[in-house]
């Protein structure tokens, strides 16, 4: 994100003269908010949406920029985002948010998600299937017994 610094200022000036472009896509349907949040530029992700540049924007595979934003683990981007959704889009966003924050394994942090403003849901657990119908307690997988005895 350093490199990107010295382009803001050209950024900006571009976005002041054309703000058209800051909702303009590729073939694929990625904006520039898209690649912001993928590249980790907050700069030029709220260059972006000053100039109008929508977060639920989404690519031909049905990724917002948003969701791009959670994926990269991206908490000030993502705030940014939810800041420029009208309320009941944000409440719904957020709840989105925080339940990724909670899977193992996520790169959003509930206690960042908590730091930028935005809400957060525990860790989840680990889920345990429990055995099947009719499984003895505590029986081995051998011959003869356990899951054999439900063939």
């Amino acid at each position: 994100t350093r490199l990107a610094q010295p382009m803001l200022p050209m950024l900006a000036a571009v976005l002041k003269t054309q703000p058209a472009l800051a909702r303009a896509a590729d073939a694929h349907g990625v904006t520039p908010l898209h690649l912001a949040a993928l590249l980790g530029v907050q700069g030029a992700a709220r260059l972006l949406l000053d100039a109008g540049a929508s977060p639920l924007a989404a690519t031909d595979v049905g990724i917002s920029a948003l969701r791009e934003a959670m994926l990269m683990g991206q908490v000030e981007i993502l705030a940014m985002m939810m800041r420029a959704l009208p309320e009941e889009e944000r409440e719904r966003r957020s709840r989105e948010a925080a339940r990724y924050a909670s899977l193992p394994g996520s790169p959003l942090l509930p206690s960042a998600l908590k730091e930028a403003g935005l809400p957060s849901l525990p860790r989840a657990r680990p889920r345990v299937d429990p055995p099947p119908r009719g499984a003895q307690e505590g029986a081995s997988c051998g011959e003869g017994g356990g899951w054999d005895a439900l063939r």
